[in-house]
């Protein structure tokens, strides 16, 4: 696999190799409803600085950068290991009761052991501007399977779900291009359907 890709810390993607991005999206979602259970002051300074850093990659995007200047991403760091720091204060672990098996952590916990962990897959949105923010792009592209598989529970053949695929996968193509869906669709049916351009 070539690229970055981009997922929501689910156990069994970490153990594929190769580079991968943290889904920030996913991350403030997980912080927002901690924060509405806890109160914990660290998860809205993790909050904050995420979407001041996601500000920042922005505006510097819209100003012909490639990258944020160097002294202001070296302080982001350091505010983000002092914040995962006072976290780990705020929740240590929790005590062994002498019972046997783990002794379950908290969610705050578990959350903070993964921003200590992936700090550099959480912040690769400030150090590579080709890696997005987010992984909502792919979701997006898979909802209308989601949709089917709710509304049909399954495809009747394989032939049916490759066809289904190969249709969502070309008019999502065209869209991101820039085309006219029913006028790509209307040239699909007149038998001179539009080439997708390729990337490089």
């Amino acid at each position: 696999m070539k690229g970055t890709r981009i997922h929501d810390a689910y156990a069994s993607y970490l153990s594929i190799s190769g580079c991968y991005s943290l889904c920030n999206a996913h991350l403030l979602r997980e912080l927002i409803g901690l924060w509405e259970q806890t109160r914990q002051t660290w998860m809205q300074r993790m909050i904050g600085l995420l979407l001041v850093l996601h500000r920042a990659r922005k505006a510097a995007e819209a100003a012909g950068k490639t990258c944020l200047e160097d002294d202001y991403l070296q302080r982001a760091i350091s505010l983000y290991a002092k914040i995962v720091q006072r976290g780990l204060k705020e929740s240590p672990p929790p005590e062994n009761n002498n019972k046997r098996g783990k002794t379950k952590k908290s969610a705050a916990r578990n959350v903070l052991e993964r921003l200590k962990t992936q700090q550099v897959a959480i912040l690769r949105l400030a150090l590579d501007f080709s890696v997005s923010f987010d992984n909502n792009q792919a979701e997006r592209d898979l909802r209308m399977v989601k949709v089917h598989q709710k509304v049909s529970g399954c495809f009747r053949s394989v032939e049916g779900s490759e066809i289904f695929c190969r249709i969502r996968g070309y008019l999502s193509t065209l869209r991101k291009q820039g085309h006219d869906m029913l006028t790509a669709l209307h040239n699909t049916f007149l038998g001179c359907p539009v080439t997708p351009e390729l990337c490089a």
